[in-house]
């Protein structure tokens, strides 16, 4: 992933779009690191204590 701006997009798409991870689009990168970085995030809290704001 380059930035977090670039995982963010992916996973709105992805969610937006009801898109398996392994179907999404290249200029979102490696779909294996938008899966792992989101898994991480939400395992350590880090999404939804960005999400309530």
């Amino acid at each position: 992933m380059r930035d977090h701006r670039q995982l963010i997009d992916a996973i709105a798409f992805k969610y937006r779009t009801d898109t398996p991870w392994v179907d999404l689009p290249e200029h979102f990168g490696l779909w294996k690191a938008a899966h792992n970085r989101l898994r991480k995030w939400a395992a350590d809290g880090t999404w939804e204590s960005r999400c309530r704001r």
